[in-house]
């Protein structure tokens, strides 16, 4: 009988710390449903960090973290419904209308990524942006720029680099680097004439961004 009370003694605290652990488990793997999860190496002590996307339309856009808007300088080099302000509920879904062009269409890949825009203006002026390289955080790395209107046609192949982000891991600066081609318009044909030789573009591409 006093064997079977020390027993109870010390089986039931052990018990009772076993329930607690399966009890915080079931927590912890509940609390850690995401969209997506992205893997980045942290730049200053080296230890791996997941940063993630709250909803499908942050993710869309590679935007970490509860962000209430990213805003853009303005960019006279590449037109598109990016360059708005995007801006998000508090619940990560988009509430920009992109009312600055018309017709504004955005595609995705099946991760749910932006490959591509178009937009255009009220002279019939049309904007394309394709992305054909995307990284691990679904930012572009590289793509093709082509417009066209009653002056000419342009194209810019173009590759980004990521000079700085923020303490959340969203990018506040990049660097375009590329070629651009332009055709101009021959008024006695209604067509596009030969393509002018290729010249170099660079260009630094600033954003805020905002968080609730």
């Amino acid at each position: 009988m006093k064997n079977a009370i020390i027993m109870n003694r010390y089986l039931l605290p052990i018990t009772m710390v076993a329930m607690i652990m399966a009890s915080c488990t079931g927590s912890n793997k509940s609390a850690d449903t995401t969209v997506n999860d992205s893997l980045t190496q942290h730049a200053t002590d080296g230890t791996l960090i997941a940063r993630r996307f709250i909803s499908a339309d942050l993710k869309k856009f590679g935007l970490f973290g509860n962000v209430k808007s990213a805003e853009p300088q303005p960019d006279d080099l590449i037109r598109t419904c990016l360059n708005e302000t995007l801006n998000f509920n508090s619940d990560g879904k988009l509430i920009t209308e992109f009312l600055t062009y018309y017709d504004n269409e955005i595609k995705t890949d099946s991760e749910g990524y932006i490959t591509s825009t178009s937009c255009e203006e009220s002279d019939g002026t049309s904007w394309t942006v394709t992305f054909t390289g995307l990284n691990e955080n679904g930012w572009a790395t590289e793509g093709k720029y082509e417009t066209e209107g009653p002056k000419n046609r342009t194209v810019i192949n173009f590759t980004y680099t990521y000079d700085s982000t923020d303490s959340i891991g969203n990018w506040t600066q990049r660097t375009l680097n590329g070629t651009r081609t332009i055709q101009p318009m021959d008024y006695d044909t209604g067509d596009y004439a030969m393509s002018q030789p290729s010249t170099p573009v660079n260009k630094t591409q600033k954003r805020k961004i905002t968080y609730y």
